[in-house]
């Protein structure tokens, strides 16, 4: 899903992102601060090649994640 605008109370893509960065060894120093690594790691998917109309984006952030 191609979305150009961040939106943190919209949290979909944020909280898929923390699910991606704990499976991938993220390590919480609390909450906070992970909530805002999220927050931006989010922004950069958004800016990414992965972030397209064509698939869910769960795929995307999956994608995105797979190839970093």
């Amino acid at each position: 899903m191609n979305k150009s605008v961040i939106n943190h109370e919209e949290s979909y893509g944020v909280f898929c992102m923390t699910d991606r960065m704990l499976a991938m060894g993220y390590k919480i120093d609390g909450l906070d601060i992970f909530w805002s690594d999220a927050i931006i790691e989010y922004a950069k998917f958004l800016k990414s090649k992965y972030n397209v109309d064509s698939k869910s984006e769960l795929e995307c952030i999956d994608e995105y994640f797979n190839n970093l």
